[in-house]
């Protein structure tokens, strides 16, 4: 709803297999989770590059072959709809993963990408939002995402009322699971009491 703020982050990092500084332990973890003889607790998910598991997302993917640069195309990104999830998106955004994320057997620490801060996303009205991570490699390169994390605010807003000129509403908002408020047009409570449906003037 409007002025809500969505905040996200997600840790990430990726193997960099062109270089021979791996150690035995990482190459045999990697080689039984590739075998499928991996240890117990050790889960891997994923699809092959470009497929959604047979079926169709509910919305258009935010495209990202015009992006350049040489670091790996594997992102956090959002889109956010209108409450009629119309073609067109009110709002997108990603960040990409860098270098610094470069795993080649030097235990690197995890990149963190994340909207929060001066970045989060604030809804300006209501609707939806995707928040998805995506590995968009052209050729095969392992990313690992963790700790992926979505925090929804509301904002203070309760109820919103807009008016014609002798009280009729439109464009009504009530924050769902609210205590309903019978004051509105003029600060005149609503009677409802017996069909009436009169201000009380």
């Amino acid at each position: 709803m409007p002025g809500d703020v969505i905040t996200t982050e997600v840790f990430v990092k990726y193997l960099d297999t062109n270089t021979s500084n791996w150690s035995t332990a990482l190459n045999t973890l990697i080689t039984s989770i590739v075998q499928g003889t991996a240890p117990a607790g050790t889960f891997v998910d994923g699809l092959a590059p470009g497929s959604i598991g047979g079926g169709t997302l509910p919305f258009t993917p935010i495209n990202h072959t015009g992006d350049g640069g040489t670091d790996p195309k594997a992102y956090l990104n959002y889109i956010v709809f209108d409450q009629n999830m119309s073609g067109t998106p009110v709002s997108a955004g990603f960040r990409r993963i860098t270098t610094a994320a470069r795993e080649y057997g030097q235990d690197a620490p995890h990149e963190r990408l994340a909207f929060d801060g001066a970045n989060q996303i604030v809804i300006t009205q209501p609707g939806y939002i995707y928040i998805y991570i995506s590995n968009e490699n052209g050729t095969p390169l392992e990313v690992y995402f963790d700790d992926f994390k979505v925090t929804h605010s509301k904002s203070p807003i309760v109820q919103s009322d807009d008016y014609y000129p002798f009280g009729l509403t439109f464009n009504s908002y009530s924050r769902e699971n609210s205590v309903a408020n019978k004051y509105l047009y003029n600060g005149k409570e609503l009677q409802t009491d017996l069909g009436l449906n009169l201000e009380d003037y």
